[in-house]
């Protein structure tokens, strides 16, 4: 985006050049010069990326890899079931937290039918 809105920039600069003689000297519109500044690609940023530790927003336009700036954040687990292991904002899987998860259920229940067991 930058390296396009600079470019735009350029060229309208070269547009609204003038010489004042045929050398070297020219004048410069200063509205155009600012153009750079209030030029943008217009993005949609409704969908997130995400690694093992954060999530962000992206660009979801096809050929787009576009990010928001200031949208990086850690992942946001919930309390129960399988909130416990997926991010509550991007619907990341943690794999790791979620195996252990289930183990801790599966020693948990071994244990309750163990001990419904020994007390029948």
């Amino acid at each position: 985006m930058k390296k396009r809105a600079k470019r735009l920039a350029v060229l309208l600069l070269a547009a609204t050049l003038t010489t004042t003689t045929a050398a070297t000297a020219f004048t410069v519109n200063a509205e155009e010069v600012s153009a750079e500044e209030s030029v943008s690609e217009s993005h949609n940023f409704s969908k997130y990326g995400f690694d093992k530790k954060e999530h962000w927003k992206v660009c979801a336009d096809d050929g787009c890899n576009e990010t928001e700036d200031g949208t990086r954040e850690e992942h946001k687990y919930g309390t129960e079931g399988k909130e416990e292991f997926t991010c509550k904002t991007c619907g990341f899987v943690n794999e790791e937290k979620k195996a252990e998860i289930e183990q801790a259920e599966a020693e948990r229940q071994a244990a309750e039918q163990a001990e419904a067991e020994r007390q029948a």
